[in-house]
Formats: C-alpha cells, structure tokens, sequence
C-alpha cells in the first residue's frame, strides 16, 4: 500500500514539473519578446552557459544586439536539482563580453522583468530585490488527498 503512495506523489510531482516547465517555457519566450536572451537547461553549469552566451551577442549584428535587454537562464545543474528538489534557480542580468563591454540594462532591472513575466504566467518566485541573488522558482505546494491528510 505505501508504494502506492509513492507512485501517486512521483506522478504528482512529474506532472507539477512539467507544468512549471512549460509556464517556464512561456515566461521566457515572452522575455525573449522583449529583447532578453532566455535559454532553459542551457549547457552544463553558470560559467559555461555565461560565456556561450556572452560570445553569442558578441557575435550579433550590431543591430541586434543593442536590441538586447540581458539574459535569463538556467543549466544543466539547475535542471537536474529542479527535477530532485521541484526548485530552480534563474541567473540573469547584462552580458559581459569583450568587446563591446556590458550589454543590456543593470542586473537589477533584469530581474524586475524576469519576476513579472514569471507573475504573469502564474509562477511562484522568491527574490530579495539583489542582482547577486539568483531568483528562486517553485512547484506549487502539493494539495492535500480527499481525506486532508498529504503524503
């Protein structure tokens, strides 16, 4: 019987997951609306993804690129702590690159855009208003079974 159990909440949990993450889909194509770079599960860790990303809008025409707000995104590593914890941390701000210096709006101003297309699409975040925090998403808190009680 308590298998059973296990088995509803792993269900649970998996269809929550893909819930967030198609909301997630939907926050970030409307952040890329609005001429931000948003990348999900994008290369391995924070180093790599920054750099990749920093190098692709040093590679842009100039006419696109000082179209470019900043970036969001998560890795691999996030996505793989989302998929055990149900939480995923956001990284965003301007892009550093090295020839033509920073490029989008201060990390704070990111992060403003990012909470409110996360609102927007009907996700829970937690951010301390900091652009050296990262901005924390959340699957929604399990509901209780019929007879009040969760597993």
């Amino acid at each position: 019987m308590r298998r059973k159990y296990r088995s509803l909440r792993y269900y649970d949990n998996l269809t929550k997951y893909n819930t967030v993450t198609e909301k997630l889909t939907l926050a970030f194509k409307i952040l890329r609306g609005e001429g931000f770079v948003a990348r999900k599960n994008y290369l391995c860790c924070q180093t790599c993804a920054g750099y990749a990303l920093a190098t692709k809008v040093s590679e842009m025409p100039d006419v696109k690129r000082t179209k470019v707000k900043g970036v969001v995104y998560y890795h691999n590593q996030d996505n793989n702590s989302f998929q055990n914890t149900g939480e995923v941390r956001l990284a965003y701000g301007p892009l550093d690159t090295k020839e033509y210096g920073t490029v989008g709006l201060p990390d704070v101003e990111v992060g403003k855009a990012v909470c409110d297309a996360l609102k927007a699409v009907g996700l829970a975040w937690e951010w301390n208003g900091s652009g050296n925090t990262r901005i924390l998403v959340k699957l929604p808190e399990p509901e209780p079974l019929d007879n009040g009680v969760n597993i």
